[in-house]
């Protein structure tokens, strides 16, 4: 009878310290554990002599605010430059690259970007690095590659139409353009 009673306490003190080292494992494990997420990745493999900078794909290009009596009389606000950043340039290919822009285009302008919103009256221009207008849906002029890196440099301003028939009306826009890339 006591060997029965000690093989009951031998295996009541077997299953404690075994309960206890379970215990204690799955806390320190729950105190390496903070948190827990997904990354999620995308992409494209293209066809080209550059890849383009993920931070220039993307981009938002803040306008400011712009007085409507200084756009009424179809003056431009200041123009804000952005960029389109390629990378590792390389191969016999190298050439030049033309950029089009694409959007809602304005009706008063058609060569110009239709604002959304409360504001009226005006458009985006987007222009190239010497500052010339680049008309919706067209071709900008040719920027030259060179090996390694490469930045196209662009600006945006607002114009305005404001007539007394239809003044610049006050109030927030937004504007999407998109953009393509054609290699020479």
């Amino acid at each position: 009878m006591d060997l029965i009673i000690r093989k009951l306490k031998m295996k009541k003190f077997i299953f404690t310290v075994a309960f206890g080292a379970m215990v204690c494992a799955s806390a320190a494990s729950a105190v390496g554990i903070g948190g827990s997420g997904k990354v999620n990745f995308s992409g494209s493999i293209v066809d080209a002599p550059c890849s383009m900078d993920p931070n220039t794909a993307d981009q938002t290009v803040e306008l400011g605010a712009t007085s409507n009596l200084h756009l009424s009389n179809g003056s431009s606000s200041t123009p804000k430059p952005f960029k389109i950043l390629l990378e590792g340039c390389s191969g016999e290919t190298l050439g030049s690259v033309t950029t089009t822009f694409k959007g809602l285009q304005a009706d008063e302008d058609t060569t110009l970007l239709r604002l959304i919103g409360s504001a009226s009256g005006a458009a985006i221009a987007i222009n190239d690095y010497k500052g010339r207008q680049i008309k919706m849906g067209e071709a900008s002029p040719a920027y030259n590659l060179a090996t390694g890196n490469n930045e196209l440099d662009f600006s945006a301003n607002l114009k305005g139409f404001g007539s007394e028939e239809k003044p610049v009306v006050p109030g927030e826009f937004t504007a999407i353009a998109n953009f393509t890339l054609d290699y020479n």
